[in-house]
């Protein structure tokens, strides 16, 4: 999870700086010529039945899209192909073995391609193509509550960006087993988005998303029960790299 800490937080700093810079004294011709789409989003996500990592019900998550313009020199409501990144984290929920607590979470980081029409309708339909790494996780903390450990992993993040990335190390999250698999994934989506009457510009979205990811080891949470010591060293099992998720965001400037 140190890892992931620091890939958001560098992601984070790439983007700071990146709006830092677009912001200087240019023309303001120039400016929207060249506007990101930012969007902020909740959302949720479906498993294949033979992963069996949630306790039968959809993860929920949040996530961000940045999205640059594949051509310059036009207005953001004309351009046709956006190319960008995109972050996001979903929760599956939490097995409670006595003492123990399994959590379970999946994070993921994805190079984004969007189509979309250039015309000037309210609505605005939209397809991305992504391709990225997925890391899923369980882990297990003696007496603490997934967000306690969500809340000190922000914590240090936020130290890190005032302190030149110096994450703390010493943080206790009273984790004492871990387990995760980095995987490869794909997806493809349809969406729409409800374009901001006053800036013709930005707006709501929604997407549903269908993932083909390689299949993946993970934790077995209906093994969990049956052994005390499988809060420590888990029951591993291989399933489908499948994800369907469904998404609400606002872009945002």
């Amino acid at each position: 999870m140190r890892n992931f800490t620091f890939i958001l937080f560098l992601l984070l700093h790439t983007v700071t700086s990146y709006s830092q810079s677009a912001t200087k004294d240019e023309p303001a011709a120039r400016r929207d010529d060249w506007r990101p789409w930012w969007t902020l989003y909740i959302s949720a996500a479906g498993l294949p039945s033979n992963v069996y990592i949630s306790n039968g019900g959809p993860g929920a998550g949040s996530g961000q899209t940045f999205l640059f313009p594949g051509k310059s020199r036009v207005r953001a409501a004309g351009v046709p192909v956006w190319l960008g990144v995109d972050f996001n984290h979903h929760y599956f929920g939490t097995a409670n073995i006595n003492m123990y607590k399994v959590h379970y979470e999946n994070w993921q980081l994805s190079f984004v391609m969007r189509f979309t029409n250039t015309t000037p309708a309210r609505i605005k339909p939209f397809m991305d193509v992504t391709i990225g790494g997925r890391y899923l996780v369980s882990f297990t903390t003696e007496e603490k509550g997934y967000a306690g450990v969500l809340l000190l992993r922000s914590v240090d993040v936020a130290i890190a960006a005032f302190s030149n990335g110096n994450v703390n190390s010493n943080a206790d999250y009273k984790i004492r087993a871990e387990y995760g698999k980095v995987s490869m994934l794909g997806s493809l989506s349809g969406g729409l988005m409800l374009v901001d009457k006053k800036t013709k510009w930005g707006g709501f979205t929604c997407k549903g998303s269908l993932q083909f990811g390689t299949t993946t080891r993970y934790a077995n949470r209906r093994k969990l029960s049956e052994d005390f010591s499988n809060v420590f060293y888990y029951p591993l099992k291989t399933g489908s790299g499948i994800m369907y998720t469904f998404q609400l965001g606002y872009t945002v400037r």
